[in-house]
């Protein structure tokens, strides 16, 4: 899986509702569930990513996702919860 890429699909846009940060698509809504996924979500509005320094990056945050094998299964569950706003 390194050299998997993330992207968001490039009709994606942010939203943010009463605190809640998410994506925008065809008129759907969907927002984060956890700081972890708003911090990849943050991310992957700056340009496509790979999965490696995603979960670099969820191994890094202050947010409950101390070490490399649960930053890997909250990666895992964004890619669950946002696949239809990421490229194929």
């Amino acid at each position: 899986m390194e050299n998997d890429i993330l992207i968001l699909k490039p009709a994606a846009q942010p939203v943010e509702q009463g605190g809640r940060f998410g994506l925008l698509l065809d008129g759907r809504a969907r927002y984060a569930s956890s700081p972890e996924q708003a911090l990849l979500l943050r991310a992957l509005l700056e340009g496509r990513q790979p999965v490696w320094r995603l979960t670099a990056l969820l191994a890094g945050s202050p947010a409950p996702a101390p070490d490399e094998t649960r930053a890997a299964l909250a990666l895992a569950g964004f890619i669950l919860d946002f696949n239809d706003y990421l490229e194929a």
